[in-house]
This record gives C-alpha cells, sequence and structure tokens, in this order.
C-alpha cells in the first residue's frame, strides 16, 4: 500500500493543468527526496526525428556535463538508452558498468564522466504508451540512492504516472471523459475500494468475489483507463469521474 506522500504527489500531479505545472511538481518533490538530477527522455520521438530536444523534455543535468555530452555525440551510444530497449523494470546505471556487461568501454567510460560532475548513482525508469511509445525518466544523485527515503518500486509508480499524464495534456488536453471509456458497474465497484487502499483478497471478502475475479475486473478496468498501475486507474477514473471516492 502507498503511503500518503506518494498519494498525495500522485494527486497533484493528476491535479496538473499544464506540462509545466506537472514538470515543476515532480522537479520539487524528486529534490525534496534527494534526486536533484532529473532527465525525461522521449526515446521514440528522437528516433524518428533525430531532434535533441525530444531527449530533454527535462533536463536537470548539470549544463557542463549536458554541453560536454553533446559535443562528444554521446546520444549514439548511450548505454542507458539501449539498456531501456530491452528493460522492463527500473535499473541502476552501476549494473551497466559490470566486467562481464555488454557495453563497450567508451560506453562505460561515458557513465563514469558521468559521476565524476556529480551523478554518480543514477537510476532509469523505462516508459511505454499505447501505440509503442517508448520514453525514460533518469534519475541522479552525488550520494548513494539508498538514501533516498522513497523506494525505487513507489518512484517508479510516481515517475509513470507523470508520463502517462504529460501524454493526456500534450497530446490530447486535460478534456472531459473520452467518450470510449466505460466501466462496467462491476469494474467501477473495484476500482472504487483499491482507491480506499484494499487488498484484491480483502475486496472479494467485502463483494463476496474470489481473489482472482476481482483481479481480473482490476485488469479489465486498467486496460479500458490505459491505466499502467491500479494506482494510475483510480487516479485516472476519479479524474474522469467514472469513481468517487
Amino acid at each position: 500500500m502507498y503511503n500518503t506522500r506518494i498519494l498525495d504527489l500522485l494527486e497533484r500531479l493528476d491535479a496538473a493543468t499544464d506540462t509545466a505545472c506537472l514538470t515543476s511538481t515532480l522537479i520539487q518533490a524528486l529534490k525534496e527526496w534527494g534526486l536533484p538530477h532529473i532527465a525525461y527522455c522521449n526515446l521514440s520521438e528522437f528516433q524518428k526525428t533525430g531532434d535533441l530536444g525530444a531527449l530533454q523534455k527535462i533536463m536537470t543535468f548539470p549544463t557542463d556535463w549536458t554541453e560536454y555530452y553533446q559535443s562528444r555525440r554521446y546520444e549514439a551510444i548511450d548505454p542507458v538508452f539501449h539498456a531501456a530497449r530491452f528493460r522492463r523494470r527500473p535499473f541502476r546505471w552501476r549494473d551497466l558498468t559490470t566486467p562481464r556487461g555488454e557495453f563497450t568501454p567508451r560506453q562505460r567510460g561515458m557513465i563514469a564522466e558521468a559521476a565524476a560532475v556529480g551523478m554518480a548513482h543514477g537510476l532509469t525508469f523505462p516508459l511505454f504508451g499505447p501505440d509503442g511509445e517508448h520514453a525514460i525518466v533518469s534519475v541522479a544523485s552525488l550520494d548513494p540512492l539508498e538514501k533516498c527515503p522513497v523506494r525505487p518500486s513507489a518512484l517508479a509508480a510516481v515517475v509513470t504516472h507523470f508520463h502517462m499524464v504529460h501524454q493526456e495534456l500534450t497530446e490530447h488536453g486535460i478534456d472531459a471523459k473520452p467518450a470510449s471509456i466505460s466501466l462496467f458497474p462491476r469494474e467501477r465497484e473495484v476500482l472504487l475500494w483499491c482507491a480506499r487502499g484494499k487488498t484484491s483478497w480483502e475486496i472479494g471478502r467485502i463483494l463476496h468475489l474470489a481473489e482472482g475475479t476481482v483481479d481480473h475486473y482490476v485488469a479489465d478496468a486498467m486496460a479500458k483507463l490505459d491505466a499502467p498501475t491500479r494506482v494510475a486507474a483510480v487516479l485516472k477514473a476519479t479524474r474522469h469521474g467514472l469513481i468517487t471516492p
């Protein structure tokens, strides 16, 4: 179950009225958690257009580093981009430099150079959209990631929801509920109990359903809402007026 701090941030991200507000909310929260260096990169857009701006939707890495990075054309060999193509879970940059890794000395050297300018400890979250979109959020700090008060799993929920809302704001605006979204009563009901912090087992006891049946309703609701997690589904359903927690 997510703590109050995470749920509050998810709600503030969901309430953002434009990408500037959304971005500042994320940056401020991550800085408070000891993660001052943030990059939000749209890899799909970069691959299609070659525009370096697509790799800097958010960029709070040191300016000297980003200028050096571009001068060295590191976007062509960046091991983080390469690893994100094949991984679904968050990964630490230090894991990319192990002796048995698949990267070249130049790629491993790039990670070492980033560490030398204050980004010794990095963590990347691969993100995916409904039409094959591929993006990442990377966070980095001079201090070990273990000092961050928020676990990687909770950070993953935050950046995934940020990505979802960012896509909505940039592609579809913040209009009312799309006509194509329609939840069955049971789907609304289980999402409502999810919003109240209940597990599938607890919801099953309340509604007299098997735990697997609850999971099925939740999965169907997530698919209809195009939500990658239960938390995202609850927030999106609330935002569109489908449930009222």
